[in-house]
């Protein structure tokens, strides 16, 4: 395994995911329609203290390499969000490394083994992904954004 690890993300982390080269379709899928685009300061840190979340980056040595949120609901399962790899670190497992470590995070921090997810089902690359981490479509639901139908689905494990 690449040698990797979890910090907490904090505010000054911002600057690095507002210097990633956003395309709206790329926004959409990490923060649903949760988010403003492109990214507004003060909806991030707004999300940041609501209870029940934490946001973590993944580093290896000095690099912020991705990022990712925990969000416990109700003591029983832990949703994972916004899990995104920096494109020029993609294709190279960092992606199952940032859940796999969520994950890890989620036992020790709150001792729960259920997850859930939501994607976008356009998404088949992070499909596939979840799927072979254990993940499985548990529900689907057509949302309206923009004058625009998606079938996001909840997958669970």
């Amino acid at each position: 395994m690449i040698n990797c690890i979890l910090k907490p993300f904090s505010a000054a982390h911002l600057s690095v995911l507002a210097k990633e080269s956003w395309t709206y379709k790329e926004w959409l899928f990490w923060t649903g329609h949760r988010f403003s685009f492109p990214m507004q300061e003060k909806q991030f840190l707004d999300h940041l203290q609501e209870d029940g979340r934490s946001w973590w980056i993944l580093k290896n040595e000095e690099n912020i390499i991705g990022v990712g949120e925990l969000q416990n609901l109700n003591n029983e399962i832990i949703k994972l969000s916004r899990i995104y790899i920096f494109k020029k670190y993609r294709k190279q497992s960092y992606s199952k490394i940032l859940i796999q470590l969520l994950m890890q995070k989620a036992h020790e921090k709150y001792g729960i083994h259920a997850f859930c997810l939501n994607v976008f089902e356009e998404n088949k690359i992070a499909i596939h992904l979840y799927a072979t981490l254990g993940f499985r479509e548990e529900e689907r639901k057509l949302i309206a954004i923009e004058d625009r139908q998606w079938v996001l689905l909840k997958m669970r494990k």
